[in-house]
């Protein structure tokens, strides 16, 4: 490898350099700790515990002592130390399922695989190091605290990365006023694994060796908004990628909800952002990729003035200054020999590739209208029709499919400039719980000539006609938008009741070549009794030139099933037609309070917790630590909850062909099994049946609220009190899902809970599989075109799925919950499908009936 830069000339004038040449330089600047040192500031939480203080000198004499080329001595972590580790670990780990990017988990699983990491013990620099070293050549280097821009940046030239050694005060686990241990290793040092970041953080300590003050303190900005608070772009998700999230379970959970405060990565906007320390970040810069991030770096490096070039020397790991012309000569004869080995594999490389040229970008003048020969159909009565191109049914609802809808010249060549012009427009993707889909904004906010054409037609003609052969007078609103579906995107079962709709209509222009193989298939349900949708009547295949329509009333129940197809792109219009709006019948089956669902607690024989529970959670110091993380944030995760061969029983037993699982319904709020009646006896599932009383019991209701501090929970020895409990066990496998009930969200305000999800999940489970519980909280935002469909509050917490985790959320029980659309790829696993148990506590206090 080979990297040039230029330093100012004045920097060595009279024999003085002040930048290292050589890793063995490093040694001076790592013993100026510029901030956060042994001697701790007044606000510190280890402030006033003198024990503590004198355990960060005795770390910090390491530091003072080790040279470079020394290994790095081993620290006995305390018993104290030992568990503030476990308990930030622990949470973290849940949340990096979900928030951290691919290659900050794969690289975190090498370091569990090779038992450097775990929840068991604080990992030793020297091995930490050496794994290191073989995954991309950085080293660790340990420090007694905060060094400044210049000496720490110098450090990631020479790939060493300069880390503290001591751990957190214990007072609070999850908070640290400075860089400790565990920000270092659980932050920074997976992704120091991962070649590509390695050559970023290299290339920015490069770029500030002999630049002048204010240009490394630029460097520094942008190395703190991408190594500590950096965020990309994977698979249309936002994930983290940077230390100063992926060590904070808080900061990395309020970012992710907040996602307003992200902004397209630009040098220029990030050197105008202030960098805060004591608080959340203002804004989070999110790239591409990390080889997005290392291009812009490169730009903003050539920015630097300088006028001697260096070099750094991977072979003996030094820099090089270019001072004479042998060794400018040596140096282009290198680069001479690099560009002719480069340009030996394009040459051969570009036999075997075809380029895809594009030959003229002009667009023809289309003619685009309604299709005539549509105009003497008339929907006032049935739907029926005569004309070959009409398919026409009443049943479940009137719906029409007509084919050839609109007509022009080159009508093949028109619908493929259209799906150019969408996919130009950057459709953004929708993902809530109803569907996954990317969405243009609505058409009247787009001008691209061949949309424009369609507006034409289907703001006027199209409009007028189907007030004619509708008999339904329409007022001015039309909503249209387009919608693209790739693989794994789907819409589920919904009626299009809201705002004035009258008529919904879709125009697909999908390439003919799909098949109903490829999914994406539009189907309308059947209700059966009581109203309620629960099986297809008719699927729609789609096809280009094809307008399906239907009037929106009472049961017009429709899906949109998952993509299959790995290659292809499903292309639709979907739009509405408005008029006055229609007062519909208030839902069928009235709510019930929270008082009417529950059950009371059962008193069990077995009232020992050993013998259900890991002993971890019977700590003391653990259950205050998970305490306090419950009071700041209402939720806690617990991994590896039940002792393994209760939890390894469980899923034997529920597992088993014996149990019979029956579809629970309706498919507009969910669509998940659950076991018949009486499934799990004591005789068929001895463990199950023990864990469902365990979890109804007074015992676990008292554990409760000493874990979360509800103590409205515990409960009497007479087993008065007034809480209780509701609990469902549910099985979801390809296709299953649970929305959010817009009835139960409306009229429980103030109803508060306590709710335990519990997994039993294959540990092939991805989470892009879907499956995952997610809560929302506050008011929805409106979309920008303003429909408020699709519109719902941001993320506010998600229960991971993973084997063996009980997630505990507190919440009112208006707040929308649902949980994620099981795709069907989960088809190929040996257990295609998990259980988990859904149990809501309700304390005294909420059942109070008066």
């Amino acid at each position: 490898m080979t990297n040039f830069i230029s330093v100012n000339v004045s920097n060595f004038q009279n024999g003085e350099k002040n930048f290292p040449l050589r890793k063995k330089d490093l040694d001076v600047g790592a013993k100026r700790v510029h901030m956060y040192g042994k001697e701790l500031d007044g606000d510190h939480p280890g402030f006033k515990d003198s024990n503590y203080r004198k355990r960060r000198m005795e770390i910090a004499k390491i530091a003072q002592e080790f040279r470079y080329g020394d290994e790095i001595p081993e620290v006995e972590y305390t018993q104290e130390e030992t568990s503030t580790w476990r308990a930030v670990y622990t949470q973290l780990k849940m949340l990096h399922q979900n928030h951290a990017c691919k290659r900050y988990l794969r690289n975190f699983s090498k370091l569990e695989q090779q038992r450097l990491f775990s929840e068991e013990k604080v990992p030793q620099l020297q091995d930490v190091s050496k794994f290191l070293k073989d995954c991309t050549g950085f080293e660790i280097y340990p420090v007694e605290g905060y060094l400044s821009a210049k000496d720490f940046l110098a450090g990631l030239a020479f790939r060493v990365f300069h880390t503290t050694q001591y751990v957190r005060h214990p007072s609070d686990p999850f908070y640290s006023p400075e860089p400790d241990v565990c920000h270092e290793l659980l932050g920074h040092v997976p992704m120091f694994a991962d070649p590509e970041f390695a050559q970023l953080s290299q290339e920015i300590g490069l770029a500030s060796l002999g630049a002048s003050e204010t240009d490394i303190n630029n460097l520094a900005k942008i190395y703190f908004f991408t190594a500590e608070f950096g965020v990309i772009v994977e698979d249309d998700q936002i994930k983290a990628y940077g230390a100063g999230l992926l060590s904070s379970a808080a900061e990395l959970k309020n970012t992710m909800e907040q996602k307003k405060k992200f902004k397209t990565f630009d040098v220029n906007t990030i050197l105008q952002t202030d960098c805060i320390i004591s608080d959340y970040q203002n804004a989070y810069f999110v790239s591409l990729n990390i080889q997005d991030v290392i291009q812009h770096v490169r730009l903003f490096a050539r920015t630097i003035i300088r006028s001697l070039p260096v070099r750094y020397n991977a072979f003996i790991e030094e820099v090089e200054m270019l001072d004479n012309v042998e060794k400018l000569s040596q140096a282009v004869d290198n680069l001479k020999h690099e560009i002719t080995c480069i340009r030996n594999v394009i040459f051969e490389m570009s036999e075997f590739t075809k380029l895809d040229a594009n030959h003229g970008s002009g667009i023809p003048e289309f003619v685009i209208k309604f299709n005539e020969k549509f105009e003497d159909v008339n929907f006032r009565g049935p739907w029926l029709s005569t004309n070959e191109d009409v398919t026409a049914f009443e049943n479940p609802f009137k719906c029409a499919i007509l084919r050839n809808f609109l007509t022009g010249n080159n009508m093949n060549e028109y619908f493929h400039i259209l799906r150019k012009e969408i996919l130009d427009s950057k459709p953004v993707l929708k993902q809530k719980d109803l569907f996954k889909f990317f969405q243009t904004k609505d058409f009247s906010a787009l001008s691209s000539p061949a949309v424009e054409k369609l507006k034409s037609v289907f703001y006027g003609p199209v409009k007028e006609w189907f007030s004619k052969v509708t008999g339904i007078p329409l007022d001015d609103r039309v909503a249209l938008a387009a919608q693209v579906y790739s693989h794994g995107h789907y819409l589920l079962c919904h009626d299009d009741r809201i705002g004035g709709r009258r008529i919904a209509f879709i125009l697909n222009f999908t390439e003919n070549s799909w098949t109903s193989d490829d999914g994406g298939l539009l189907e309308l349900l059947e209700c059966e009794s009581e109203q309620y949708p629960m099986k297809v009547k008719h699927t729609i295949v789609p096809s280009e030139n094809v307008l399906t329509c239907f009037e929106v009333v009472l049961q017009s129940f429709h899906q949109v099933s998952e993509i299959r197809s790995k290659t292809k792109k499903r292309f639709s219009i979907q739009g509405w037609y408005h008029g006055s709006e229609i007062e519909y019948p208030m839902s069928l089956r009235p709510l019930s309070s929270l008082y009417q669902l529950i059950d009371e607690p059962i008193d069990m024989h077995d009232k020992d917790l050993k013998n259900f529970i890991n002993s971890a959670y019977l700590d003391k110091e653990v259950i205050s630590c998970l305490n306090c993380t419950f009071e700041k944030e209402s939720k806690m995760d617990l991994m590896n909850f039940f002792k393994d061969d209760v939890y390894n029983a469980m899923y034997r037993e529920i597992c088993s062909n014996s149990i019979l699982w029956k579809i629970h319904g309706p498919m507009q709020k969910r669509l998940y099994y659950i076991a018949e009646e009486n499934a799990f006896n004591a005789e068929l599932c001895p463990t199950v049946h023990k864990v469902i009383s365990f979890f109804k019991s007074k015992l676990m209701f008292n554990y409760l609220a000493e874990l979360t501090g509800l103590d409205n929970l515990a409960v009497n020895k007479d087993l008065s009190g007034g809480c209780g409990c509701k609990e469902e066990i549910r099985k979801f496998g390809s296709g299953c899902y649970s929305l959010i009930d817009a009835d139960e969200c409306g009229n429980s305000e103030n109803e508060m809970l306590l709710e335990a999800i519990f997994h039993l999940v294959p540990e092939d489970w991805d989470e892009k599989y879907g499956g995952v519980t997610i809560f929302h909280l506050g008011e929805a935002d409106e979309d920008e075109d303003g429909d408020n469909e699709y519109a719902l509050p941001e993320y506010v917490n998600e229960s991971n799925l993973l084997p063996n985790l009980l997630t505990l959320v507190y919440r009112d029980r208006a707040v929308p919950t649902f949980v994620k659309y099981v795709t069907k790829d989960v088809e190929h696993l040996q257990i295609p499908y998990f259980i988990d148990f859904n149990i809501k506590y309700v304390e005294s206090q909420s059942m109070d009936t008066e």
